[in-house]
C-alpha cells in the first residue's frame, strides 16, 4: 500500500502537530478516501471542520484518484484578523 505525503496548514497544522503528515491508503485510493481518513486521525477537532483539497497544485471539486507521487496540500479556510 502507497505512503501518501501530505502538507497540512493552518488549523489542521496545530490538530496534528506537523505541517506534513504521511497516509497509508489502498493502491485505488481517491482524495475522498484521504479525506475520511484525516477526519478519523483529527477525531472531534476537525470532524466538521471544511477544508479544500489541492492535487498537484491545484484545488480539486470532484474525487479524484491518487498516487504516491501526487502532491497534496490540506488547506481549511484561512483565519485571523
Amino acid at each position: 500500500m502507497p505512503l501518501i505525503k501530505v502538507k497540512l496548514f493552518s488549523h489542521l497544522k496545530y490538530v496534528f502537530e506537523q505541517d506534513e503528515i504521511e497516509i497509508e491508503l489502498g493502491p485505488a485510493a481517491t482524495t475522498r478516501d484521504l479525506e475520511k481518513k484525516i477526519r478519523l486521525m483529527g477525531g472531534e477537532q476537525i470532524a466538521t471542520l471544511p477544508f479544500r483539497i489541492a492535487l498537484n497544485q491545484a484545488f480539486i471539486s470532484e474525487p479524484q484518484r491518487i498516487t504516491e507521487n501526487d502532491e497534496i496540500a490540506i488547506i481549511p479556510p484561512v483565519q485571523g484578523g
